[in-house]
């Protein structure tokens, strides 16, 4: 007989416990830190909407763009749940924290010739550990 693995989630927390001072903490902070990455974001692609899609400046627009949107969506989320879907609620932080970590890596690039550069990159930041964190906690 061979043995056949199962992809268990890990348990979601009880309703007090998603609704404590530190899931509330945790989850204010994320949505927070979305908030703060959406609006980085925009004005950075705001700021380079003329600079062509296929030149590197072009690449970090159309990611800080598409970081804006997922964030956005995050926050969206997170501000009305009600419900403790985990795996849905972990899915979509893994996917904004991802988003962050690439708009950021790609900024991180032209943070020496462009100051937005490096406000952006410092919100992805923010917004990739808020997300890992309140992940963990789930």
């Amino acid at each position: 007989m061979s043995e056949t693995q199962v992809d268990v989630p890990r348990a979601a927390p009880s309703t007090a416990a998603w609704f404590s001072n530190r899931a509330l903490d945790r989850r204010s902070a994320c949505v927070w830190a979305c908030l703060d990455c959406v609006r980085a974001c925009n004005a950075c692609a705001q700021a380079f909407a003329a600079v062509p899609q296929a030149s590197p400046l072009g690449r970090a627009r159309w990611l800080n763009s598409n970081c804006a949107d997922l964030c956005s969506a995050t926050g969206r989320m997170l501000a009305g749940a009600v419900e403790r879907d985990v795996r849905l609620i972990r899915a979509v932080l893994q996917a904004c924290g991802s988003a962050c970590r690439m708009a950021r890596a790609e900024c991180e690039v032209h943070a020496k010739g462009h100051q937005q550069f490096r406000i952006v990159a410092r919100a992805c930041r923010r917004c990739e550990l808020a997300c890992d964190r309140l992940s963990q906690f789930l």
